[in-house]
């Protein structure tokens, strides 16, 4: 998936969670994961003004730190 909106990053990352959960990923799959989609969403936020799925944005930010902690 490309991924072009805050909304595709929410998706991915809920995606990967519960992936993780269902024993699908590892816990360094998750880890690459995260920090990937983290590394998009804030290329996303600097131009966060011209997205419409901005609103998303904290929503998106709490998923990116579950992942942090379950990978940790």
């Amino acid at each position: 998936m490309k991924i072009q909106k805050i909304a595709d990053v929410k998706k991915e990352a809920h995606k990967a969670i519960t992936q993780f959960q269902t024993g699908k990923i590892t816990k360094l799959d998750l880890y690459a994961k995260g920090v990937e989609l983290t590394l998009k969403f804030n290329d996303l936020m600097d131009s966060a003004a011209s997205d419409p799925t901005y609103y998303l944005a904290k929503d998106t930010a709490e998923l990116l730190h579950v992942i942090k902690h379950f990978s940790c």
